[in-house]
């Protein structure tokens, strides 16, 4: 961006010095070539896009459970994230710092992102996963909002929010996305 700026400043300088050696009065209205330095022109582009930029956490109301994780999506399985424990006993009130190394989570956009979720087995070819986009969990802090019971399967829900979610992309930039509560149905269960 840095480049195309100095650019068109460079181009506007050769142009209105180009135009002060000619013999026309000015009617005192800018000239093209002065009014592209103050004003981008039409159509200018924005600042890339990302595709973490419009990323609505409030969305992600479906709850996927399985072994120690908390995960969620939107309805049409376009935007996921997942935060695996280190272990599966909780107290309700815990509070986790998610920069934490024992603790992996991710957030990934892409299409039937959870079809392939908790079974070895798909029934459907067509809806395989496929990643558009992925980043790593980074920070934020993850509270239990009820207890998490590491004995097996099919106790309650586990709940818990996390707050200041943060994420780091590919090309090192931390984002932070926000708040969103989570919910593991199958909380303990393994694959299969």
């Amino acid at each position: 961006m840095r480049l195309r700026e100095t650019l068109l400043a460079l181009i506007t300088v050769l142009l209105v010095a180009a135009g002060c050696g000619s013999d026309e009065e000015s009617d005192g209205e800018p000239s093209v070539a002065e009014s592209s330095a103050t004003e981008p022109a039409s159509g200018a582009a924005e600042p890339d896009a990302t595709p973490w930029d419009d990323i609505d956490l409030g969305s992600l109301t479906e709850a996927w459970g399985c072994e120690y994780a908390l995960a969620a999506s939107d309805d049409e399985q376009t935007i996921g994230v997942v935060l695996r424990a280190p272990t599966g006993t909780f107290d309700a009130g815990a509070v986790i710092d998610l920069a934490d190394a024992d603790w992996r989570g991710e957030i990934t956009l892409g299409t039937n992102l959870f079809s392939e979720w908790c079974t070895s087995l798909l029934d459907d070819p067509e809806r395989r996963p496929t990643i558009a986009a992925e980043a790593a969990v980074s920070g934020g802090t993850l509270t239990f909002t009820s207890a998490a019971d590491g004995d097996g399967c099919g106790g309650p829900d586990v709940r818990a929010s996390v707050d200041g979610l943060e994420i780091t992309t590919d090309d090192g930039a931390m984002i932070v996305l926000g708040s969103l509560a989570l919910r593991s149905p199958l909380w303990g269960c393994q694959a299969g």
